[in-house]
């Protein structure tokens, strides 16, 4: 009973309580236990309770076309499933399971009713959970039933798309609900469209006329525009595309984003920022003429097939976060792209430049050792502005990531900022990737801020820990999200008991073990309070990923931690992510 309290103090949903109040509700909670793989309930059963997730994970699923389970979304510990149905008293409108051994807290639906009524809050949240969670269903719906065209068309009469079209056919072929024209013939593709009917609602068309993309464009209400570059070739784009694209007076939204290709002796590309700067793309792909991976990758996202990476703030613990990308690419759970702040911004840069295991690690470590040395002597400063100089630690971050721009990288990566002139977050998806990061893990105080057009940018976990929301919003309702938290909510049991003035000779016993009395540590208390603002922001985020990683890491230091800490992280990361994909075998094989 003691945990139900502990979470229901932590939860987002029954926080304004009073303490007699939680104690009263938790007494009326029934506790169940769901094996890995158990139903909770089905899609049409009667709503007669809610439940709490006190551990474990439990996801909601609809049966798709292919009489599979498409997840919907993931309930996490503190969240609530079920409120739906109770509310409205009609039948389930979702299914729900557990992916892994759970605990959840049942709560009937006259109970749960009758304390919305006397707590207007908890009404006024549960109907936000049932707006977001309606939304993502009539989202799944939409995009199962509304026929999508994928239209690819060259920026320019000096791309050639030949070859383009002949690796992305041959790519094609392990994607059975993708179909493929090519020609400028209208009349042909809607008879194409006639024949194909709802058997497959994603359609590729790959193009050469602007008249023809205007022609397709009033046809088809749910389009993308592909728009292809070649980076050899000059900067430059049809004006007639350009117009279609940027056309603010259309009645219909046009999404646009952009391809662009390389040749297979390009080590990584440059100068990606000046084709972004043509409009207003909500994404970019670089291809490799001939690298197939790099095929596979941009027709996962179009079939909704992709897997991001949110990786999390949370200090010198960021070596969990390592653990789970080796377990991932062990499984050969292909990365398509990565957003992270603070530690999870450097772990994910180090992945990305590089994705061979034993180069991550190594760049890992030298950048950790920077990190470590900066609350050194040698590296304090007049504190006009921070504690500590951050010169070492950028000088490492440019010794790894040189002069590499985050739109340049191979695969998509976003870092977070706190923009404190702003008082908001700034997510940054263009930019010089080593200072970019250096401001992701600059805590106000103690190391200066990176200056952006007058601004002052620290720490991104301030005010996002988790950006799971970005990456949502970036890759769309269907492609998975696998979150990583480094943050811990576990309560800590001891008991604290120390004067408040400190001399030298209890600063020593102390600080070789010597002392009886148990004193916090100073900066790993320091960096737990200035992310305490973020933690439900993170809770709210969590309810967009597919699946999230949240050990208890409370044992590990977020400031220092030596080499063996390190290892034992990396290998319970590792164990984590083969646990995760063990225990939803059958998700990922039909997903990727």
């Amino acid at each position: 009973m003691i945990e139900l309290l502990d979470i229901l103090r932590k939860s987002v949903l029954f926080s304004c309580l009073q303490e007699n109040e939680l104690q009263d509700l938790a007494s009326k909670f029934v506790l169940i236990d769901l094996k890995e793989g158990e139903i909770l309930f089905s899609r049409g059963d009667k709503p007669d309770s809610i439940y709490l997730v006190i551990s474990g994970n439990v996801v909601s699923y609809l049966i798709d076309k292919n009489n599979q389970p498409e997840i919907i979304g993931n309930v996490e510990q503190g969240q609530i499933v079920g409120e739906s149905g109770v509310l409205s008293n009609q039948p389930r409108m979702l299914s729900v399971k557990a992916t892994t051994p759970s605990q959840l807290a049942q709560l009937s639906a006259e109970r749960f009713k009758a304390l919305c009524d006397n707590n207007p809050v908890i009404l006024q949240e549960t109907i936000k959970i049932v707006i977001e969670r309606s939304q993502r269903t009539m989202n799944f719906i939409a995009d199962e039933s509304t026929q999508q065209w994928h239209i690819v068309i060259p920026a320019n009469s000096q791309v050639s798309i030949k070859n383009f079209s002949i690796r992305l056919k041959k790519n094609l072929t392990n994607y059975q609900d993708i179909s493929f024209f090519e020609g400028d013939d209208v009349d042909n593709i809607k008879e194409e469209m006639s024949r194909l009917g709802r058997h497959k609602n994603r359609m590729i068309l790959l193009i050469n006329s602007p008249e023809v993309l205007s022609e397709l464009l009033e046809l088809n209400k749910n389009n993308t525009i592909y728009l292809l570059a070649d980076n050899q070739a000059n900067v430059d784009v049809d004006l007639k595309i350009l117009n279609l694209i940027n056309n603010k007076k259309n009645k219909i939204y046009i999404k646009s984003e952009l391809v662009i290709l390389h040749s297979d002796d390009v080590e990584i590309p440059v100068n990606t920022i000046k084709w972004l700067e043509k409009a207003s793309f909500s994404f970019h792909y670089q291809i490799k003429q001939n690298r197939d991976a790099d095929y596979q990758r941009f027709l996962r996202f179009i079939n909704g097939t992709a897997t991001a990476l949110v990786l999390g703030g949370g200090g010198a613990k960021g070596w969990f976060h390592v653990g789970l990308i080796k377990a991932l690419t062990e499984m050969n759970i292909e990365i398509d792209a990565i957003g992270g702040v603070s530690a999870g911004a450097i772990v994910g840069a180090c992945y990305l430049i590089d994705p061979e295991f034993n180069l991550v690690v190594d760049k890992l470590k030298r950048i950790t050792s920077a990190f470590y040395r900066i609350t050194k002597f040698k590296n304090l400063t007049w504190p006009l502005v921070s504690l500590f100089k951050s010169s070492d630690a950028i000088a490492s971050l440019q010794e790894i990531f040189h002069e590499i721009k985050i739109e340049d990288l191979w695969r998509p990566f976003f870092c977070v900022t706190a923009n404190l002139s702003m008082c908001c977050e700034s997510v940054h998806y263009h930019g010089e990737l080593p200072s970019l990061i250096m401001a992701s893990n600059s805590i106000p105080g103690v190391l200066p801020p990176l200056i952006i057009n007058g601004q002052l940018h620290y720490d991104g976990g301030l005010i996002n820990n988790l950006p799971i929301d970005i990456m949502r919003n970036r890759i769309g309702n269907q492609n998975r999200i696998i979150a990583s938290s480094l943050s811990t909510n576990s309560i800590d049991d001891t008991v604290y008991h120390f004067p408040q003035e400190t001399n030298l000779i209890r600063f020593l016993m102390a600080r070789f073990g010597r002392g009886k009395k148990s004193y916090p540590i100073i900066w790993d208390n320091f960096i737990k309070a200035i992310l305490m603002g973020s933690s439900l922001k993170e809770q709210q985020n969590c309810q967009y990923a597919d699946f999230v990683i949240n050990s208890d890491l409370s044992h590990f230091s977020i400031y220092y931690l030596n080499k063996n800490q390190e290892q034992e992280l990396l290998q319970l990361g590792y164990e984590e992510g083969i646990k995760l994909i063990n225990s939803n075998v059958r998700i990922y094989n039909d997903r990727i």
